[in-house]
């Protein structure tokens, strides 16, 4: 007799069953000034996400305008203040000198921070973080936003901003923070987030779409996600490549000039 073969089953992923089924009619909330709105966003960020909000309306959702409140900026304010500084204090690296200047000053920030201001300060952030969970998410079920408030800065540009200015925690750095003006939000309430090319600016680099879901509403998110793409409907990105008998391919269009 044969021995018998053991086929164990295939397990079924929540995630990947959800992406083989359409997207439920939601009810979208475009956010096109940052969370902070002392943060500028550049017109070519919100202006192809306004663009990808008329197709997901015209697709059967429903789009509606929120925007950014005193509890998202106290978050975007208290995360670099507070948070980031005591976070890396806690492993401290045995050669801190070695690190570049802005990671310094972070360090030097956690020193002035004492036990009673950081416990008062982690009260407050996850106050607001619950704050600004319901006060979206019972208005709506996603959030659709720029990834970023700038477009793809120059090579080197923004460290550059963080070595001369000081650091985020001075909120000195106006490049950086447009980096960040969209994803912080998210990354600290722990809601599902997802970047997704929306299109090209004038230089031929991307714009990116970001969408944040409820808490657990994963599927909803990589749905919505699914969706974006095949609307954004991106063009086929620029050959970059050296070309093979001509000589060296043409600088980016955006990076510093080079000697």
């Amino acid at each position: 007799m044969e021995p018998a073969t053991h086929h164990p089953r295939e397990r079924s992923d929540p995630l990947t069953d959800a992406l083989a089924r359409p997207t439920s009619q939601l009810r979208i909330g475009l956010l096109t000034e940052a969370f902070d709105p002392a943060i500028a966003v550049e017109e070519a960020c919100s202006a192809v996400v306004i663009e990808l909000a008329e197709r997901l309306r015209a697709a059967g959702h429903e789009v509606v305008a929120v925007h950014p409140s005193a509890a998202t900026a106290a978050v975007m304010d208290i995360y670099p203040s507070t948070i980031i500084p005591t976070w890396l204090a806690l492993d401290p690296p045995p050669r801190p000198e070695l690190l570049p200047a802005h990671v310094q000053r972070h360090l030097a920030r956690a020193a002035e921070i004492d036990a009673v201001t950081y416990v008062r300060e982690v009260n407050r952030f996850e106050a607001l973080a619950r704050e600004i969970t319901a006060d979206y998410f019972d208005r709506v079920d996603v959030l659709l936003t720029p990834t970023t408030a700038t477009r793809v800065p120059r090579i080197g540009e923004v460290r550059a901003e963080l070595l001369d200015r000081g650091g985020p925690t001075g909120r000195a750095c106006p490049r950086y923070e447009q980096t960040l003006a969209f994803t912080t939000v998210g990354s600290v309430i722990g809601a599902p987030a997802l970047s997704v090319p929306a299109g090209l600016d004038d230089d031929g680099l991307p714009l990116g779409a970001q969408i944040i879901g409820r808490q657990h509403a994963d599927d909803v998110v990589l749905q919505l996600g699914r969706d974006v793409e095949r609307l954004a409907a991106m063009p086929d990105p620029p050959d970059l490549r050296r070309p093979a008998a001509t000589g060296s391919a043409p600088p980016h269009p955006r990076s510093p000039a080079t000697s």
